[in-house]
């Protein structure tokens, strides 16, 4: 039963990408499946071989790269104003959130705008996301701007990263912090 589920999400994902032709290029193997979707252009949006989207990209300017054979589960919400790039190899769980900015402008008379036009300011805070290769996020993690995560780390469910972290690490808790270090 959950096979047949998978098959018909996948249909259904296919039939989705028809929607999003121009919004982003993809490499060998690219699967959407009809609970994510893209938001950008083709320009800021790059996937890689064998990538698997259950989630949601979103370019409100920024580029987004997924490099090859990476997995976004279902919920997952990846948006740039300016620059994230997911590594090789990675299983970004359910549920999590990955942002380059703050959304909005620190300055209160620029939010009450935001209100009246329904677009991002311009004087948004944005700085680059890097998430390396082998990372595992757990669900409901989050990584906020100004954030690099090494390669073969893992970041524990509900984590809210804040700072980075270092290659072969486990963060946890929020704001999350190194836990445990990974051995070879």
């Amino acid at each position: 039963m959950v096979d047949f589920f998978y098959k018909i999400m996948f249909l259904l994902g296919e039939i989705k990408k028809i929607l999003f032709i121009g919004k982003y290029s993809a490499g060998k193997n690219f699967r959407l499946y009809a609970t994510g979707g893209i938001i950008g252009d083709r320009s800021k949006i790059i996937i890689g071989n064998n990538v698997e989207l259950e989630g949601w990209l979103i370019s409100d300017g920024g580029k987004i790269t997924v490099h090859d054979n990476t997995f976004i589960h279902e919920r997952t919400v990846v948006r740039s104003m300016g620059n994230v790039e997911i590594g090789e190899y990675c299983d970004i769980g359910p549920d999590c959130y990955i942002q380059d900015h703050n959304s909005r402008s620190l300055d209160y008379i620029h939010r009450r705008g935001y209100t009246k036009t329904g677009r991002l300011e311009k004087d948004v805070l944005n700085a680059p996301v890097k998430i390396g290769n082998d990372v595992w996020m757990g669900r409901r993690a989050s990584v906020l701007k100004g954030v690099t995560i090494g390669d073969r780390a893992i970041v524990a469910t509900c984590a809210v990263v804040t700072k980075d972290v270092p290659d072969e690490s486990i963060a946890a808790g929020n704001p999350a912090r190194i836990v445990k270090r990974i051995k070879e």
